[in-house]
């Protein structure tokens, strides 16, 4: 999935700059054969990749910051053309097991799924930083937040291209999941609950397939 030109130029011409990718697959391997008192037990393992980024204008009057240095000396940090900038990129496995068994035109399944990866999350405000209204190099900027944080100062999120942060999750995720699949000659309806035990979340989802 990529988020297709027309609407790049469109959100463009709003002077908003977006992106999104997703790309993956999925393996599914046969365990047991379905028979007339077996189910069909399948094992399948997947890859995912998903980014994107979202860049925009931000109404809003020039914020400032002023601060007292060691030396009692007050200094003024302002921010020009901010801009909200967010970024997010996810690569995570699934694992599933499932079991399914074919009645008539009806394909009741039910399974496990288990995901792992790795999600990060950057964003903040985006913008030219000026020092006393001077622009400073990445190096003087790092010299003014090692000043700042031995004043006190929080200023993990400070950059030279604006308030920036970010954050990472890594935690896997056990999902319970079932269902029904429709047949009806070349057209397959799916409809699929699904149920996460760590957050009690539900979740449910219909999908139309072409198989032939």
């Amino acid at each position: 999935m990529v988020l297709p030109p027309e609407a790049t130029e469109a959100l463009s011409a709003q002077g908003i700059a977006a992106d999104y990718k997703l790309f993956g697959g999925n393996v599914r391997v046969g365990l047991v054969k379905e028979g007339l008192l077996f189910p069909d037990v399948s094992f399948g393992a997947g890859y995912n990749r998903l980014m994107g980024s979202i860049l925009m204008p931000v109404d809003m009057t020039t914020p400032s910051f002023t601060y007292t240095d060691a030396g009692s000396v007050s200094h003024t940090i302002a921010v020009s053309d901010p801009k909200i900038n967010l970024e997010w990129t996810t690569d995570s496995y699934d694992f599933t097991l499932q079991v399914s068994k074919k009645v008539l035109f009806l394909r009741p399944f039910a399974g496990l799924g288990y995901s792992l990866g790795s999600s990060t999350v950057a964003g903040g405000l985006a913008a030219s930083l000026t020092h006393d209204s001077t622009t400073l190099t990445q190096a003087e900027w790092d010299q003014i937040k090692a000043d700042l944080t031995a004043a006190g100062y929080d200023v993990s999120s400070l950059s030279a291209d604006g308030f920036l942060f970010s954050a990472t999750n890594a935690d896997p995720v056990l999902r319970v999941y079932g269902g029904v699949s429709l047949n009806l000659f070349f057209l397959n309806l799916d409809l699929q609950g699904v149920y996460v035990p760590e957050t009690k979340g539900l979740g449910a989802n219909a999908m139309i397939r072409v198989q032939l």
